[in-house]
C-alpha cells in the first residue's frame, strides 16, 4: 500500500488494519502500525488508542493498556 504513490493512507485505514490486529491478537504489528501513521504523518485518533487499548486488554498486557 505504501509502495504505491497513488494510494494515500488514511487515519481510517489504520484504524482498520489496527482493528485487525485486535481480532488476530498481534499486538506487535498493532503496535508497528501505530509507528509507521506516525512516520507517515497521519495524527493518531480516538479510535486509533481506544483499538490499541482494546488490542493490549485482549492479550491481557495491562501495563501497556494504562500507557
Amino acid at each position: 500500500m505504501k509502495q504505491d504513490e497513488r494510494v494515500k493512507p488514511d487515519a481510517i485505514t489504520y484504524n482498520t488494519l489496527i482493528k485487525g490486529c485486535a481480532l488476530m491478537r498481534n499486538i506487535g504489528l498493532g503496535d508497528k502500525l501505530l509507528r509507521e501513521m506516525k512516520e507517515m504523518h497521519l495524527e493518531p485518533n480516538d479510535i486509533s488508542y481506544n483499538t490499541l487499548i482494546d488490542l493490549a486488554v485482549r492479550v491481557d498486557d495491562l501495563d501497556k493498556a494504562y500507557k
